[in-house]
């Protein structure tokens, strides 16, 4: 035991074997919350880059632009590359370890770490024991913070990894500027980079962001005495991070500029107004005295019926001890002796605190809300704070568990007699490890889904059967999947293969097979109107429903038959919206009319290919374009002289056409010669080489990806045939198409693309959602027979991001061993 004397300076191995005991503890928590063999997944973030690290980024981390489904998590995912090979890599070394417990345990050890750092670098203070304890107070008070477990781990994405980044932000700058070290602000820029998953969460970034500007500001007036290392400290910091971070940065800021998924999902419309309607209905259930307290507005929870309330009930119990908290804030500030550098902290971070409590309650009188009605209004991207009761706990915790090291420490100093100090200390432990009792239970990871009266929870072991069942759809490798039942969310539902355990989520088709899986995608392209259109055509005729199947490029059908079994819950609400499509008779119906072959059955999943008549190639030449008025629900409502079965391509009036002018006849259709002949064979998701034989008139080209500007044609030299032909995968001989067969290969040096001008042809919007190019043979040299590749534009951003962000990483190294070395000498 270390003596709580401020005297007595604390012995390095004592002390050492003190930090690693909490440090080991907190590590094995998440380890007793479930069985060994199970993982916690589902919800908006699938967590399945953690179930399966390598085929996350195999099938998703690298290329995930433009899917049109299945992509199991918000595009792009670029972001995730370099966290998810550090996972891998774990997974490869501790193959007996559950990479998600693993994961968990680092988090709450390194956010216990990071704080402690940080607090103990603040009060400059290192052997004095006081210090010390203050610190590690601090640090377990953040990691066992209500509001965080309240909110952040029962459904748990990627910010969930800030609780151990973001304060190590902290500490990373404030320790370079102590020490006046730069090899500090390389280490915290490789940190960002690392896991840059959890900046790119912006929601829970800025609030962040705005306690640690706040705190930079205040500290360099009231407290630094360099104020010009702290400023050049700072630009450096934020030139490092941006440096190994434009891998990620770059794309995205195209996405933002040219109308991507970014600015649809930040500033897209209605955005500011479903911010006012989520603002003006949660806020009047929070108030400040729970959230000074640490805990979630009490009206919120049993106001709104969350699943949280059955561990919430016991922490109200003890919300009395919970106020000490804040109490122990109060009565630091009123202690007048002391150090003045503490008493300064004290007042910087209690006023971060103060105002982090305005953005976690909102509701501080009448003016509260209208302030925040302003921000929305005035400041871009503050919409993104909508849902503000579930994006500012982590900041508030870092900067109240800081408030609270800090408090504790001015305390322990002005404290002289020993028995009080131990029973003020023990005091304070008690009540963060009482309030803790149910996260340390691990009764926050077995919280219900989605309704607290059922025993279903997320923690489930992904049963042989759909393991099974995705290694033979991998095997399939041509065309897209559609899984039924076809949930409102379109997502993907199965039992655990043990257990009361229930995956609901993101469909696991994209990561563990490759392919799309139109009933997967959790994220804002997908395309309107589908499952109607799915429905409509159902009801009208078995011949328009498989050429709307074939148009989307559906090849194949997963039924899962273990639907009818699940709790009637799930069977209610908006879940199960599509009543047509989650219902075993229709269903069978619809397969019985598209789908008469039945590939395999594994367990309660049966895999149906939809009939060859209706199947398109992922690339074909139209023989017939038609001009439907209207958009995809059109297709409902044909005239009689537009037939699915004899038009390939399809042109809505009320899609965008992007390059060049429209071609088409006045009778709305364009009546093509005869087919080239085509091989082509994918690269990796984002190209396609592509080459053409024996054309002889002007034709529609149809590509089966999703419609982005951003895809073009690029001219490239006549490959040889044999290149393409003597790997075949597939042949459509009513097309005249042939497809090779390939295996992903990733590109970095295709950032020439940047350098290289697209083929200015028209390209148009192709069956709703396809693309289109009309290729005139007299553009590529006058010749019929030619080559070129499809290139996806953005992922030469990426690669172009990517190199920068390697190089200037490779540079830092050799600077911070050079830097060694001289300091050295």
């Amino acid at each position: 035991m270390l003596p709580l004397s401020t005297r007595e300076l604390p012995d390095k191995r004592k002390k050492i074997s003190f930090l690693l005991l909490i440090v080991v503890i907190l590590f094995c928590i998440p380890f007793f919350w479930s069985s060994p063999n199970h993982y916690n997944l589902g919800g908006d973030d699938s967590r399945l880059y953690l179930y399966s690290p390598y085929e996350w980024l195999h099938n998703v981390a690298l290329y995930s632009w433009f899917d049109i489904s299945g992509i199991s998590s918000y595009n792009p995912q670029q972001f995730s590359f370099p966290f998810v090979i550090l996972l891998a890599l774990l997974q490869k070394i501790f193959f007996f370890l559950n990479i998600q417990k693993l994961a968990w345990g680092l988090t709450l050890s390194f956010g216990f770490f990071s704080i402690y750092l940080f607090i103990e670098e603040l009060l400059q203070d290192k052997n004095n024991l006081n210090s010390t304890i203050s610190a590690a107070i601090g640090g377990l008070l953040y990691v066992f913070f209500p509001l965080i477990f309240y909110i952040d781990w029962p459904q748990p994405l990627y910010n969930l990894y800030a609780i151990a980044v973001f304060p190590s932000f902290l500490w990373f700058f404030l320790k370079a500027v102590n020490n006046a070290d730069v090899r500090y602000l390389l280490g915290g820029a490789v940190v960002s980079a690392l896991f840059s998953l959890v900046i790119v969460n912006f929601p829970w970034f800025l609030p962040f962001a705005i306690g640690a500007f706040i705190f930079l500001v205040l500290y360099c007036f009231l407290i630094e005495e360099n104020k010009g290392r702290l400023g050049f400290y700072l630009l450096l910091y934020v030139l490092f991070s941006i440096l190994f971070n434009l891998f990620w940065i770059i794309p995205l800021l195209h996405s933002i500029l040219f109308g991507g998924f970014a600015s649809e999902a930040t500033v897209g419309g209605g955005v500011k107004e479903a911010a006012l309607n989520v603002i003006h209905s949660v806020a009047p259930s929070m108030n400040i005295f729970d959230t000074l307290c640490g805990l979630l507005s009490r009206e919120l929870i049993f106001g709104w019926n969350w699943p949280q309330k059955v561990i919430a009930k016991y922490t109200f119990n003890f919300s009395a001890f919970s106020a000490l908290l804040p109490g122990v804030i109060f009565l630091s500030l009123l202690i007048r002796q002391g150090k003045v550098r503490t008493k300064k902290l004290l007042v910087i971070f209690s006023l971060i605190t103060v105002i982090l409590a305005y953005l976690q309650t909102v509701n501080i009188g009448g003016w509260g809300v209208k302030l925040f009605d302003w921000l929305i209004y005035t400041v871009p991207w503050w919409t993104m704070l909508r849902n503000f009761f579930s994006k500012v706990p982590i900041a508030y915790g870092i900067f109240f568990s800081i408030t609270i090291g800090i408090a504790v420490f001015h305390v322990l100093e002005r404290i002289n007699k020993q028995k009080i100090k131990r029973i003020f200390v023990a005091g304070l432990i008690v009540v963060i490890l009482v309030q803790a009792l149910p996260f340390i239970f691990g009764r926050v990871n077995a919280l219900p889904v989605y309704n607290a009266d059922i025993p279903l929870n997320r923690n489930i072991i992904v049963p042989d059967y759909y393991r099974e069942t995705t290694e033979y759809i991998k095997k399939l490798r041509v065309g897209r999947v559609l899984t039924l039942p076809m949930t409102f969310a379109t997502w993907s539902i199965f039992k655990s293969s043990c257990g009361k355990g229930l995956y609901v989520g993101s469909s696991p088709i994209k990561v563990f097979t490759g392919k799309d899986d139109f009933n997967g995608k959790m994220g804002f392209e997908r395309i309107s109107g589908l499952p109607e259109l799915i429905i409509d055509a159902y009801q009208k005729d078995a011949n328009v429903l498989g050429y709307v199947f074939g148009k989307l490029g559906v090849r194949y059908m997963l039924y899962n038959t273990q639907m009818e079994k699940l709790p009637e819950v799930l069977k209610t609400g908006w879940l199960w919206e599509y009543e047509t499509l989650s219902n075993n008779k229709s269903i069978k119906s619809i397969l019985s009319s598209v789908a008469n072959e039945r590939l395999a059955v594994f367990g309660p999943l049966e895999i149906y290919k939809i009939n060859d008549e209706f199947f398109l190639p992922h690339i074909y030449p139209a023989k017939k374009a038609s001009v439907v008025k209207g958009d995809i629900s059109a297709l409902m409502s044909l005239s009689e002289g537009i037939d699915l079965d004899k038009s390939d391509v399809l042109f809505f009036e009320k899609n965008e056409t992007t390059k060049g002018k429209g071609i088409f006849s006045d009778e709305g259709r364009i009546e093509g010669g005869n087919n080239p002949e085509i091989v082509f064979k994918k690269i990796n998701p984002t190209k396609f080489s592509v080459e053409i034989k024996n054309a002889k008139h002007p034709f529609w080209l149809v590509f089966n990806e999703r419609f982005h500007e951003d895809w073009n044609i690029y001219k490239t030299q006549i490959s040889d045939a044999n290149t393409l032909r003597n790997d075949e995968l597939s042949s459509y001989s009513q097309f005249g198409v042939k497809e090779s067969e390939y295996r992903l290969q990733f590109a970095p040096q295709d950032f020439k693309f940047l350098f290289l001008k697209p083929m200015d042809l028209q390209h148009k919007v192709a069956n709703a959602y396809a693309n289109a190019w009309y290729i005139e043979p007299e553009n590529f040299e006058k010749s019929n027979n030619f080559s070129f590749v499809i290139y996806f534009l953005p992922q030469s951003f990426f690669y172009l991001g990517l190199l920068i962000s390697v190089f200037s990483m490779l540079l830092s190294v050799i600077f911070m061993i050079v830097y060694s070395i001289k300091r050295r000498s």
